[in-house]
């Protein structure tokens, strides 16, 4: 029996500390490669949006990754394990 698994994922960013913020110059967003003075943790410029988007395809693909995996328990395993019990 052939279970399909959907993911859903919705990244919403807050960069709500100072320190994200420089006001003394514009440099190319890492993403989209337009200007933003946002800054990530790690300095490196980037709009929240961007980052949020990009974290979201990181997430999707590990997630696809894990229900692609055989060695992990599937929906149709479970619910036949459920029934021996």
């Amino acid at each position: 029996m052939s279970t399909e698994a959907q993911v859903a994922i919705q990244v919403s960013v807050a960069w709500t500390e100072r320190d994200r913020y420089d006001a003394r110059r514009e440099l190319p967003c890492i993403v989209c490669d337009q200007p933003t003075r946002l800054r990530t943790r790690h300095d490196e410029p980037c709009h929240p949006k961007c980052f949020g988007q990009a974290l979201e395809r990181e997430l999707l693909g590990q997630a696809r990754v894990l229900l692609d995996d055989e060695r992990l328990p599937g929906r149709d395993r479970l619910q036949a394990a459920g029934e021996r019990s």
